[in-house]
């Protein structure tokens, strides 16, 4: 889905922001920031002030149906089995084909999915389907946690060897693109799907209110292990102007662990985490909690995990110069 922005009618309708879309199914997402005191109540209160409608209707603009999601499962990546081209399939018949997409529908149609006909798919199909998702899946996942692929080190010393296994996104100049990756002679798949294969969605302008750090191996060099527990120092000077945050993923989904009480704590936790005596926090990550650190724990239900720890509002763009945050340490 791609959204372009409107120019000319923003001139003439103050107060609106107007997109005209390429596709029929689209999707609007934004991340309120909390300042001064604000609860998660005030930002759900201010999304309720926001209301989405055609521009024909602006004169008197049907009311926006607000639906709260906070207690439902929301899986926002693909599963590699055979719903995915299911919903490939439902992109096709929803949506007007656009050029970029011609090859593409092409080649679909030899595995049933064919624009204004019932996706109905004979068993050689299916296989061909399913051994190609395990054939992408394998190979995505091999360049997730391969080092300079998806994500790369970035704390390293002066012959470039890295000082931490903290990896950040390597987009490579893909954010001063628009991410649309394509350059002059091709269309750089690999890194495409890559990148889609554990992010929801990518901006057109990639600001600087966000840093995200990615966390596969602890001190070791070990892939994280979701029966083992480990332990994060971080940092009371950690370089942050809102707050900081470490999520829990699943290495299998790229979507929060399931069945869990919390998925990942933060520094808006200060009030109910054991505080160190230099102002630090431990933070601790596996299927049960260390005696007495119940609230300074992120369960991971036993399922192998990758870590991202996000700075809101980190305090300066060269943080990380002057900064690092440890590895996480095996306990047990």
């Amino acid at each position: 889905m791609t959204l372009k922005p409107w120019p000319i009618l923003l001139d003439h309708y103050k107060g609106y922001i107007v997109y005209e879309t390429e596709t029929l199914d689209y999707g609007f997402a934004f991340r309120p920031r909390l300042y001064n005191g604000a609860t998660d109540k005030d930002a759900g209160d201010y999304a309720k002030g926001i209301k989405i409608y055609e521009l024909k209707d602006a004169s008197n603009p049907p009311e926006t149906d607000y639906l709260n999601a906070t207690n439902v499962d929301y899986d926002c990546l693909p599963y590699y089995n055979e719903t995915f081209f299911e919903d490939v399939n439902d992109v096709v018949q929803n949506n007007p084909i656009r050029e970029q997409d011609k090859v593409m529908v092409s080649l679909l149609k030899d595995l049933g999915i064919e624009k204004g006909k019932p996706f109905n798919p004979t068993e050689k199909q299916l296989n061909a389907m399913r051994e190609g998702l395990l054939l992408a899946y394998a190979h995505m996942q091999k360049r997730f946690v391969t080092d300079g692929d998806t994500i790369s080190p970035l704390w390293r010393d002066k012959e470039g060897q890295p000082l931490s296994n903290w990896a950040f996104w390597n987009f490579g100049d893909q954010p001063y693109k628009g991410f649309t990756f394509e350059e002059e002679n091709e269309v750089l798949v690999d890194k495409r799907a890559s990148s889609y294969f554990y992010v929801t969605y990518l901006p057109k302008k990639f600001g600087g209110e966000t840093f995200y750090l990615t966390g596969v191996k602890d001190s070791n060099g070990d892939m994280l292990d979701g029966e083992s527990t480990y332990k994060l120092n971080v940092p009371k000077d950690t370089p942050v102007k809102d707050f900081w945050s470490v999520i829990v993923y699943s290495m299998e989904t790229k979507n929060f662990v399931k069945n869990v009480d919390r998925v990942g704590l933060s520094s808006r936790n200060q009030d109910t985490m054991k505080v160190n005596g230099d102002g630090s926090y431990d933070i601790y990550f596996g299927p049960k909690a260390p005696e007495g650190m119940e609230e300074n724990w992120v369960p991971t239900n036993g399922e192998d995990f990758f870590l991202l720890f996000r700075l809101y509002g980190p305090k300066t763009k060269d943080f990380y110069k002057t900064w690092m945050l440890g590895d996480l340490e095996k306990i047990n």
